[in-house]
C-alpha cells in the first residue's frame, strides 16, 4: 500500500519487491524525499538516492517502483563491520569472517604468563581489521584440595578490535593451583567460534585432610600441652597389659648404669587420628617421588610438600633421621615409620596397646648399651629376659620397621 502525503510518498509494505535493503523483515519508510530511509528491526537503516515512482493504471504501485543507488545498513552494533552491497544476490550483505586463536597449546607453570592472540580474516582469507573480539575461559581443577578460586587464571585483556593485522593480542597468566584452561574467542560476524586449551600442572598430590578437630581426641593430641590423663579421658584408657608391659620396660631401663629414660611420645589415639598420620607419611612419599620424576612440577609441589613436611617432622620420604622441633604451627609428629592402617584390626594405637618412645631420648642409648654386651643383645631379648614384660618390638617389623613403637602383642 502507499499513498503520498504533500509530495512525499510513505510506504507500509512491499511484498513484491525485492530491493537490497529487504535483507530484513521489516522496514517502515522514514518521510524525507530524497533521500527515502528505511529503518530496520535491529535499529539500522538504509537508504537509496535517485527515487523514481510509477504507478501504470491501477497496478499495485508497489510493483512499479525503481532506484538507482543504494546505500546499505549502518549497524549501530560493530559499524566498523559494514554492509556492502553483493550484485549476485542483490542484497546488503555483511561480511563472513573467520577467527581462529594462536599461540596456546601447551604447558604454562604457576603464575606463569603465555602471549597469544586471537586472528580475524575475512572469507577470502584476509586480515580483518577492526573486528570486534571478545574472550572467555574456564578451567577444570586438579583434584588437588585447594580452594576454586586458586585456580582460575586470568586473561587480559578480555575484549577488543583486532588491529591492521587482524590480530587482537592477549595474555594468559597462571593460576597458582593447577587445571586444564580452555579459552574461547568469538567475534561479531564471525561464522566460529576459536577454541584452545592451556595445562596449568598443578601439584598432583593433594593437601592434608585436616584431622577431625571437632573429635575431641584429635583436639586434645594436637595441642602440644595436653597431659597423660587428658589424652586418656578423651581418646580412651591404655589396656591393663600395656601398662603392665610398660612399666616393667621402664624398671629395666632404670636399672641399667647408665639409667635410660622412657621418654614417651605417643600412645592412645583415635582411628580418625590414626588416618591423618597415616596420610602425612603416604603423601610425602608421593610428592618426593613426583618431584624427582617430574622437574616441572617442582615449583608447583614446593609449598605442598613443606605443609606435609611438616607435620611430619622432616622433608624426606622414609623415616625421619632428624626431627623439626615441634612449634604452634608446626606439629612435627616426627614419624619413624609409616603408621599402621586406620582399622580397629591394625591400628594398635586406638585400641590402646601401643606407646611410641623417643628414638634419641630412649632407643639410641639402648641399642648402644645393649650392643656392649657379650654376647651382643636385641631389644627384643631385652624385654624377654630375665623378667618377660610381654611386650613386642617394632623393630622386628620386616616390611616397615618401626625402632620407636612397643606393643602388646
Amino acid at each position: 500500500m502507499a499513498q503520498i502525503l504533500a509530495g512525499i510518498l510513505i510506504f507500509t509494505s512491499f511484498p513484491n519487491l525485492k530491493p537490497v535493503c529487504f535483507f530484513y523483515n521489516n522496514w517502515v519508510i522514514n518521510a524525507g524525499y530524497p533521500p527515502h530511509t528505511f529503518i530496520g528491526d535491529d535499529g539500522t537503516y538504509c537508504r537509496w538516492t535517485n527515487f523514481f515512482d510509477h504507478f501504470p493504471g491501477n497496478v499495485a504501485p508497489q510493483q512499479g517502483i525503481y532506484w538507482s543507488k543504494y546505500d546499505c545498513p549502518i549497524p549501530k552494533v560493530n559499524p566498523d563491520v559494514r554492509y556492502t552491497y553483493n550484485t549476485n544476490t542483490d542484497r546488503c550483505e555483511r561480511e563472513a569472517l573467520i577467527i581462529a586463536l594462536s599461540g596456546l597449546g601447551g604447558e604454562v607453570m604457576a603464575s606463569g604468563t603465555r602471549a597469544a592472540y586471537a586472528e580475524v580474516k575475512t572469507d577470502t582469507g584476509a586480515a580483518k581489521a577492526g573486528a570486534q573480539v571478545s574472550l572467555t575461559h574456564t578451567v577444570v581443577p586438579d583434584d588437588d584440595g585447594q580452594v576454586a578460586t586458586a585456580h582460575e587464571g586470568t586473561l587480559l585483556p578480555v575484549a577488543g578490535n583486532t588491529g591492521a593485522d587482524g590480530r587482537f593480542n592477549f595474555s594468559f597468566v597462571a593460576p597458582l593451583a593447577g587445571g586444564m584452561h580452555t579459552i574461547k574467542a568469538t567475534c561479531t560476524n564471525c561464522t566460529n567460534e576459536a577454541t584452545g586449551t592451556i595445562k596449568v600442572p598443578g601439584c598432583p598430590v593433594p593437601r592434608l585432610t585436616s584431622p577431625p578437630f571437632s573429635e575431641t581426641c584429635a583436639e586434645v593430641l594436637e595441642n602440644l600441652s595436653s597431659t597423660q590423663a587428658q589424652k586418656e579421658a578423651a581418646c580412651g584408657a591404655l589396656t591393663p597389659e600395656l601398662i603392665a608391659g610398660k612399666a616393667c620396660f621402664e624398671a629395666k631401663l632404670a636399672a641399667l648404669t647408665p639409667a635410660i629414660p622412657v621418654v614417651t611420645t605417643s600412645n592412645i589415639r583415635s582411628l580418625a587420628y590414626q588416618a591423618h598420620l597415616r596420610q602425612i607419611w603416604d603423601r610425602m612419599e608421593r610428592v618426593v617421588d613426583w618431584m624427582a620424576k617430574h622437574p616441572t612440577i617442582q615449583t608447583a609441589c614446593a609449598a605442598r610438600r613443606a605443609e606435609i613436611a611438616a607435620e611430619k617432622g622432616c622433608d624426606n620420604a622414609g623415616r625421619c633421621t632428624s626431627c623439626f622441633v615441634p612449634t604452634a604451627n608446626r606439629r612435627s609428629h616426627c614419624l619413624k615409620g609409616r603408621p599402621a592402617n586406620p582399622t580397629p584390626n591394625f591400628a594398635q594405637h586406638a585400641q590402646g596397646k601401643a606407646f611410641d618412645v623417643s628414638e634419641d631420648g630412649t632407643i639410641n642409648p639402648l641399642l648402644t648399651q645393649l650392643a656392649g654386651r657379650t654376647p651382643p643383645v636385641t631389644v627384643q631379648q631385652f624385654l624377654n629376659a630375665p623378667t618377660n614384660c610381654n611386650l613386642s618390638w617394632g623393630g622386628t617389623f620386616i616390611d616397615n620397621i618401626d625402632l620407636v613403637h612397643f606393643y602388646v602383642p
